[in-house]
């Protein structure tokens, strides 16, 4: 299984990025439209073979996988050697294209560490077996231990360790078949949780390892019958494997403990009237395509129309594998710059409105809520919702003195039911302020919920210049309103990744 997917992961990182008659250049990863397929097993005899193996000084597995490759604009290109260096963990590819030769070096995860251009016009054999084995070179300094830590590994499977993820699922499952578990149920609640992530990791890399051994035999079928039909089916095929690996290496960003639970998101006009109501509207309407692209359910609780037009405020509840964890970067200030259309000259307004993303505690956390400490309102709901709704007392509000928090909800025609909501709401804002006090590495809830106004945004949406730019991560687009409708992906999967 490991051997199949590093051999797709590494496959992937081969470009035709390089000039003619450099020793050392830049490359960057191409799709897998670039691959034509993959060639029989072979041993390692072949351009710079055993010599420069023993030369290196690490051994080369017999049978390590070709791979063959024709790169963007070679398409004489090929595989001449892959060799598996430091027990199975790196690939070495040799690639021939027309007068010239490249090196890349490849690890299981996928990351491409090096390449090496080199012209066969200007570099001789003994330069090129050089350059092969500076490669090794680096290998092993690679392979060094930490000088901080003795005790790390060199290297880490992270979520692609499938035999230690296979060995856990099943000490869960034994686990989870002892009938005295059942005596705590909040441990086993937590065990269940556990088995259902870790289904979700296991199933997928599973259908990765089949499908690649699948593909593998296809595409020898059809290469020694000449269908090219079948290889490009096969290299299809092979790219929807590729993206159920990108999932789960984006997944692997999801570092906070809270973030596979589901969430709440507030939304809070600022200051501006109507003009800043609206872009609160707008942002709710965002967020709620957002949710739908992503397949998660979003429930209305509270929604305060505006005066003119747009609303005051709304929070949402966001019901999804790993909502939070999505959405969590967003909070902030959000910052619209356009021409009003509630300006008869049509002038351009800057608006301000806040969002605040926080995760669902489930009953397994306590949270101990005295309710003396609690203020409860409440008041005839607004807006849309029938007779019933808007005639009775349905509405509730609920303010936790000692912290200030307001949480309300007016979404359903049972008081008592919004009542149930507040309190589940304000549980898990209580929750989020308690982590965020013991946490000192993350920021303060204080300072999550900064004033809505100039100097405090997350993101500026220029709609006259057509330009969405996130602050933090400098991400830029230009299709405004494609990102309006939802389209989210890039701007939380650069503020995930630079640990936003």
């Amino acid at each position: 299984m490991r051997g199949a997917l590093s051999a797709l992961l590494a496959c992937v990182c081969i470009s035709a990025a390089a000039s003619s008659g450099a020793l050392v250049a830049p490359l960057e990863s191409v799709g897998l439209r670039s691959i034509a397929g993959w060639l029989k097993v072979h041993g390692t005899d072949g351009f710079l073979g055993a010599d420069v193996a023993d030369a290196i000084g690490i051994p080369h597995e017999s049978g390590a996988e070709l791979i063959a490759a024709r790169q963007r604009g070679f398409r004489d290109a090929e595989v001449l050697r892959i060799a598996q260096l430091v027990d199975g963990e790196y690939l070495l590819f040799v690639v021939q294209a027309p007068g010239e030769v490249y090196f890349y070096l490849s690890t299981i995860r996928g990351g491409l560490r090096k390449a090496v251009v080199a012209s066969r016009e200007t570099v001789t054999p003994l330069e090129a077996a050089e350059a092969e084995s500076n490669f090794g070179r680096e290998v092993l300094y690679w392979e060094r231990p930490s000088r901080t830590c003795r005790r790390a590994r060199p290297r880490c499977g992270g979520i692609f360790d499938y035999e230690a993820k296979q060995s856990r699922l099943a000490a869960l499952n034994r686990e989870l078949e002892d009938p005295k578990l059942w005596d705590n149920p909040q441990r086993a609640q937590e065990l269940g949780r556990e088995k259902k992530a870790l289904e979700a990791i296991v199933g997928t890399l599973g259908r990765v390892g089949s499908g690649l051994a699948d593909a593998q035999e296809l595409f020898q079928l059809a290469r020694a019958e000449g269908d090219d039909a079948t290889v490009l089916g096969v290299a299809a095929d092979v790219e929807k494997l590729l993206q159920d690996v990108a999932a789960l290496e984006f997944r692997r960003m999801f570092s906070n403990p809270l973030d596979a639970n589901n969430c709440f998101l507030d939304i809070q006009a600022g200051s501006g009237g109507t003009e800043a109501q609206d872009w609160a509207a707008m942002l709710e309407r965002m967020y709620l395509k957002y949710c739908d692209r992503k397949g998660y359910h979003a429930e209305v609780l509270e929604h305060t129309a505006g005066e003119v037009a747009g609303i005051k405020s709304a929070t949402l509840k966001i019901t999804g594998e790993y909502a939070y964890g999505h959405l969590r970067t967003e909070t902030g200030v959000h910052r619209l710059v356009r021409k009003s259309p509630f300006d008869a000259n049509a002038r351009r307004h800057t608006s301000f409105a806040s969002v605040f993303v926080y995760p669902e505690v489930d009953e397994s956390i306590e949270v101990d809520i005295n309710p003396a400490d609690l203020r409860v309102d409440v008041y005839r709901a607004s807006g849309a919702g029938g007779q019933h709704v808007n005639k009775t007392e349905s509405a509730v509000r609920i303010t936790h003195l000692p912290s200030g928090i307001v949480v309300q909800s007016q979404n359903d025609r049972s008081q008592h039911r919004n009542r149930a909501e507040c309190m589940a709401m304000l549980k898990s804002r209580l929750y989020e302020l308690e982590l965020r006090k013991r946490t000192a590495a993350q920021d303060k809830l204080a300072a999550q919920k900064t004033d809505i106004e100039w100097g405090h945004q997350i993101r500026s949406y220029v709609l006259d210049q057509s330009r969405i730019k996130d602050l933090r991560t400098g991400v830029e687009k230009g299709d405004t309103q494609r990102v309006l409708d939802g389209d989210l992906d890039d701007f939380v999967e650069a503020s995930l990744k630079q640990g936003v």
